[in-house]
């Protein structure tokens, strides 16, 4: 995956004129209401969704929890987009940016204050079938060129994140 995003930024590097404004950016993880399912964090709102609804057994299954990953609140990235394009005349005609929160998250942590957040009792289930052969144990981006450029940080907290998830896949599953 990482190897086609780098190949993308080489070619477009080789093919555009140096006349033209190339800015790369690389953002990590981000989240938040209307994420689709398929990914980690929004499966386990949605999961918890159903079985508070009594949809389905009081089982969430989740894949690896013994690995570390980069989440930024959706609002946070968009935040981010926005600030190059308000600061895009000050920046450099060619330049790379990470997007992210700079600090790793355990996933197990994250899981457990989602089950927290749970209006009804939930067992934790590890599904070997979830787990990835390339899984890489941890995952995290600095963002200190970006704010340098554009003074954007993220502001918003996981836990903020996790809430508004939960909140929104309720709503959604309540509705089907």
């Amino acid at each position: 995956y990482s190897r086609s995003k780098l190949a993308a930024e080489a070619m477009l590097s080789d093919v555009l004129s140096q006349q033209t404004r190339l800015i790369i950016l690389r953002p990590t993880n981000h989240t938040g209401p209307g994420h689709d399912e398929r990914f980690a964090l929004p499966s386990f709102a949605a999961q918890i969704a159903r079985i508070e609804l009594g949809l389905a057994p009081p089982v969430l299954n989740i894949g690896n929890l013994d690995v570390e990953r980069d989440f930024l609140d959706i609002g946070d990235a968009i935040k981010a987009y926005i600030s190059i394009l308000d600061n895009l005349s000050q920046l450099p005609m060619r330049a790379t940016y990470n997007v992210g929160s700079g600090q790793p998250i355990n996933m197990k942590n994250l899981v457990d204050k989602m089950v927290k957040l749970a209006r009804v009792p939930v067992e934790v289930r590890v599904d070997p079938s979830r787990f990835r052969s390339d899984e890489v144990p941890s995952q995290s981006v600095g963002f200190d060129k970006l704010h340098a450029a554009t003074s954007w940080k993220p502001t918003q907290s996981m836990e903020h994140t996790i809430v508004q998830l939960i909140e929104y896949w309720r709503e959604q599953i309540s509705r089907r």
